[in-house]
């Protein structure tokens, strides 16, 4: 992952000093921007300031790992810089001016990052130059704590000998046991011996998320009242952001609900004419939360409507913005081919770098017809708990070995693999097509056609299979369950998820083709599934990560059921079907007439 997906805070002293003046030329210089992480900064990039005519400019020196290639609109009000960041990850600096140091925060479009301005004689940014080495015992070894059962389940993934694989799973186990006994113990340390350090935010809000700490009130608070103080040094927002992810994280907790409720109003006090819908919504989802888990149900209605009408704010106006270009429509195929494609993207919600990967996903599917394309959408715990994620999902990126997010496969065959933000969505785009229209020039020779019906809460799916060259074990029809439409809003900020997969019906094996011709059904019940689904989010939360918010999509509406026929030997999908489940009638469509 990026720089930017790695958000972590670090230890950071304000040097004393006299205000500077724009106008007097007292920050005119050469400046380094820092990103503070726990017990060390890395340089991001090399900028200058100058005074021309009384006016305060700026240029870039060395783009540096972030690739800033220019600084504009700078102003200063009182003891107060700001200015817009443009380049690969464009954003806004705000920081409070502080002598030769000058700490504050750099916006990006999904995340805060804390960073500061350093005066330096410096002409060139020394490039690649990694982060120093975190001096910080305590978090070096929670490190190595929450990386140990990572460690040994990438072993197990490539493990074949069975008794090999029982012992790795006992010392993953060991290992879990192990850090959810010392973390919360080595970040209480940290905050009694770096209180008074940025490290502290970090180790903070771990304590409150964390239901194995057990904070007492009395500790919740002390840790809080440090984490608002070393905020304030950074700037307004930064004071902001911080008392909302402080309400954000006690969401989750046990036996702190009054504490909760003060945090969250504490953070709804920061609101005020310049605030933002995105900000207020983030707030008052925090407040709302806050005030169900106090009981307060009179005042958790009105706050629930204040969200309602936020959410939807934001909804009109995503939607008028996503995708930052137009899709164009699928000229059609130049000969008789008559092969669907299905892309499969591996992807989650609490991912930056799968931004353009996600919008691309989406425009595709005003640009193909679904006799041509089939989307499906599969959401994994990268790098972060993902609610949309299950155990198919999970077990279907097991299959194609994917290692990260975004991953890309059209009919089975890994393709325009890589990531990027917004601003990159057009021309991941353009390379799906460039892939797509290649397919769609071929034909299959096999057969797929599927029915489902739906009768209450349970759907009867039932597929025939034709055509089936050398028929055997490995090759074998995959059912898929999948939910056209989703509203979810995740790290990425990413508010709308299509053609998501809630499950593998029949297995995520599916069934073998050892004859030419075959018949198959299977049924799902929804409340069943339902139920499933939460179990396997709340073992999630309670055996690895918690999740970041506390929503939950399981509305389990405008399903879609898709036939896969693939080669388990090649991985090539040969045919793809892909029907509606809608009320209680019956629909069909043939791979092939």
């Amino acid at each position: 992952m990026s720089m930017v997906s790695r958000l972590l805070f670090a230890s950071l002293v304000v040097l004393a000093g006299s205000v500077a003046s724009a106008a007097d030329g007292g920050l005119d210089g050469n400046y380094k921007l820092v990103q503070c992480l726990p017990g060390s900064e890395s340089p991001l990039a090399l900028i200058k300031l100058e005074t021309t005519d009384g006016k305060l400019g700026g240029g870039v020196l060395t783009a540096g790992p972030i690739g800033l290639l220019k600084i504009k609109n700078i102003k200063v009000d009182g003891k107060t810089i700001r200015f817009d960041m443009e380049g690969r990850n464009p954003g806004d600096f705000e920081g409070v001016i502080a002598g030769e140091s000058i700490p504050g925060s750099w916006k990006l479009p999904t995340a805060m990052i804390l960073v500061k301005l350093v005066k330096t004689t410096e002409e060139k940014l020394e490039a690649g130059r990694p982060a120093a080495r975190g001096q910080i015992a305590e978090m070096n070894e929670i490190q190595t704590l929450n990386m140990a059962p990572l460690r040994l389940q990438a072993k197990l993934r490539q493990e074949k000998d069975e008794e090999k694989k029982a012992e790795l799973a006992k010392e993953i186990a060991t290992a879990k046991e192990k850090a959810a006994v010392m973390i919360p113990k080595l970040y209480r340390k940290v905050m009694e011996d770096h209180g008074n350090g940025i490290v502290a935010m970090a180790a903070g809000k771990a304590l409150l998320a964390n239901a194995d700490a057990k904070p007492t009130a009395e500790e919740a608070r002390k840790w809080i009242s440090a984490m608002n103080s070393i905020a304030s040094t950074h700037g307004p927002r930064m004071v902001q952001d911080v008392k909302v992810q402080i309400a954000e994280a006690l969401a989750t907790s046990k036996n702190l609900e009054q504490v909760a409720l003060e945090a969250a109003k504490n953070a709804e006090s920061t609101l005020n004419d310049k605030s933002s819908t995105e900000d207020r919504s983030r707030v008052m989802k925090a407040v709302l939360g806050a005030l169900k888990s106090y009981g307060k149900t009179e005042e958790a209605k009105s706050a629930e409507a204040t969200v309602a009408k936020l959410e939807a704010t934001l909804d009109k106006d995503y939607l008028a913005k996503v995708p930052p270009f137009t899709p164009e429509k699928y000229a059609g195929r130049k000969d008789k081919a008559d092969r669907r494609v299905v892309l499969e993207l591996f992807t989650g919600a609490q991912c930056p770098p799968c931004v353009a990967a996600d919008v691309a996903f989406d425009a595709l599917g005003s640009s193909y017809r679904p006799s041509d394309l089939i989307l499906l959408q599969y959401h994994l715990h990268i790098p972060g708990p993902d609610p949309l994620t299950n155990a198919d999902t999970v077990a279907r990126s097991e299959y194609y070995k994917v290692r990260g997010t975004p991953s890309t496969y059209f009919n089975g065959k890994s393709a325009a693999g890589s990531g990027g933000g917004m601003a990159d969505s057009q021309k991941k785009y353009k390379e799906y097509q460039e892939v797509i229209n290649k397919v769609l020039e071929t034909s299959s020779e096999t057969k797929l056609q599927l029915t489902a019906n739906k009768v209450g809460n349970k759907i009867d799916i039932k597929a025939e299979v034709s055509g089936v060259k050398e028929p055997d074990d490995k090759k074998r029809l995959r059912l898929v369950l999948v939910e056209e439409n989703i509203r979810y809003v995740g790290s990425n900020k990413l508010r709308f998820h299509h053609h998501v997969v809630r499950a593998l019906p029949g297995g995520v094996k599916g069934f073998p083709l050892k004859e030419a011709n075959s018949q198959h059904s299977v049924s799902v019940n929804l409340d069943e599934l339902r139920a499933q689904l939460i179990k396997y989010l709340d073992t999630y939360a309670k055996d690895e990560r918690p999740f970041p918010y506390a929503d939950r999509p399981l509305d389990l509406k405008h399903l879609k059921v898709v036939g896969l026929i693939q080669n388990d030997e090649t991985k090539e999908i040969v045919q793809v079907v892909e029907i509606d489940v809608a009320g209680e009638q019956t629909t069909k469509l043939e791979a092939q007439k």
